[in-house]
Order: C-alpha cells, then sequence, then structure tokens
C-alpha cells in the first residue's frame, strides 16, 4: 500500500480501534489521551454547532425585519455574530490539532517524531487552548451583557417588530440557546485544557509502560539518519534501540 508523507497506510488496520488495542495500558497515557481528546472534540464540536445555529437565527432575524420595515430599520447584532464565528474557528482548530493526534497514537502509537514537530504540535495546543479561553471570555461578555439593537424607527414599532419575530430575543442572555452554547464552549474550553496538557506530557515520550510483553516501536527519522543508521523508512525496531528525537 502507498506510503503517505512517511506513514505505511498497510499498518493501519481496523483491530487498531479495538478496545483491546486502544486501551492497551502498557503505552504512556495513551488511554488518557483517547478519553480526553475525545470529550473535548465533541464538547467543542456540540459548542459549534450551538453557535452556529444562533448565528443562523439572528441573521434570518435581521433580514425579516429590514425586509417587514422595507430596509428602513436597521439591526446590529454584528457583536455577537463575531463572537460565535470566532468561537467556531477555535472549535474547528481543536477538532483540527486533536483529531490529527488521535489518529497518529491509534495507528502509529510507537513512532518516532522530529524535534520541529513536537515543537510545532506544542505551540498548535498552547495557541488552541489561548484562543478557546479568549472566545469563552468574549463570548460570556457579549451574552451576558449585550442584545441587539433595532435603530432608525421609533420605539413602538420596534416593539411592533419584536412582537412580530420573537424569537431570537433581543437580549442574547435570554435565549437558552446562547446560554446553552457559552457552557458548551466553557466545558470544551477545559477539555481542550485537559488536551494540551496531555499533549505536552507526551509530545517526546510515546515509551510503553513497563508492563507485560514491549511492543515494537516504528521510528520516523530524516532522510540522513536513515541512510547512515542503514534503518528503513518502514523498519520497525524494539524500543530499546529507539533513535532519539
Amino acid at each position: 500500500m502507498a506510503v503517505l508523507y512517511g506513514f505505511d497506510l498497510s499498518e493501519m488496520s481496523w483491530d487498531d480501534m479495538s478496545y483491546k488495542k486502544m486501551f492497551d495500558a502498557r503505552w504512556h497515557l495513551r488511554r488518557e489521551r483517547f478519553v480526553i481528546y475525545t470529550v473535548a472534540m465533541i464538547l467543542c464540536l456540540a459548542a459549534q454547532g450551538s453557535a452556529m445555529f444562533s448565528v443562523f437565527k439572528y441573521e434570518h432575524h435581521q433580514t425579516h425585519i429590514e425586509d417587514l420595515s422595507m430596509h428602513t430599520a436597521q439591526v446590529h447584532n454584528n457583536d455577537f455574530i463575531a463572537a460565535a464565528i470566532f468561537s467556531v474557528v477555535l472549535c474547528t482548530l481543536v477538532s483540527t490539532v486533536f483529531g490529527i493526534e488521535y489518529f497518529l497514537i491509534l495507528f502509529w502509537p510507537g513512532r518516532v517524531y522530529s524535534r520541529r514537530w513536537n515543537r510545532t504540535k506544542k505551540a498548535l495546543a498552547l495557541l488552541t487552548t489561548m484562543g478557546m479561553a479568549a472566545a469563552a471570555i468574549m463570548s460570556t461578555v457579549i451574552v451576558s451583557m449585550h442584545s441587539e439593537r433595532i435603530t432608525g424607527v421609533s420605539d413602538s414599532t420596534v416593539q411592533q417588530y419584536v412582537a412580530e419575530f420573537p424569537r431570537p430575543p433581543l437580549k442574547y442572555g435570554s435565549w437558552p440557546i446562547n446560554v446553552a452554547y457559552i457552557i458548551l464552549l466553557w466545558l470544551g474550553v477545559a477539555g481542550t485544557l485537559s488536551s494540551t496538557v496531555l499533549m505536552l506530557a507526551t509530545a517526546t515520550n510515546s515509551i510503553p509502560a513497563l508492563v507485560g510483553d514491549v511492543p515494537e516501536v516504528a521510528t520516523l527519522n530524516d532522510e540522513q539518519s536513515r541512510n547512515s543508521s542503514g534503518t528503513s523508512r518502514n523498519e520497525v525496531m524494539p524500543i530499546s534501540e529507539k533513535v532519539p528525537v
């Protein structure tokens, strides 16, 4: 089978997704990473879905009111839409960063990577965590303190429009969907932080714990190291012969 970016795709198998292999206790924090990464990605996906649902609803709300007023009224909700879209982008980044790591430890748990890759994924994880925290703070402030505004018409006309289109409400924090979005986003922050801690703790250490038989570990080195050592790209080596990063 083809080799893609140094990974032999023939090494992938359905058996790798079995409970016995996924939760093999010999690999360093592998079980914990599977659980925490999955929880973080699911929470962020739920927050992302809630945020996008709210964005669509508020955009439709704006369109309906402006069309009804023959574009005399202006509806202002860009603050909420900006915060929600920012949150969606960060949630997508969480799924990308930890999703890639998830599949790497699923199919190639013993690979040894270069310092550059380890530094890159650690930096991405830290930036993602900080971005998620910023998105959660921004969204919390806007949802709890801000409201959608309608200008260009009288107060009585505004009330008529609100009565005609009551959902979503003008005050962001009074809509349960927005409250759920904020709660899920903060839970996603906690999951992302936990995932980042695990990634930092295991970025250069996939060594199996010394319990039972030690699994074999494949190494992924640069071309010069392979040529000098005589080790092929797909050669499998015992853990005791692991090439240092």
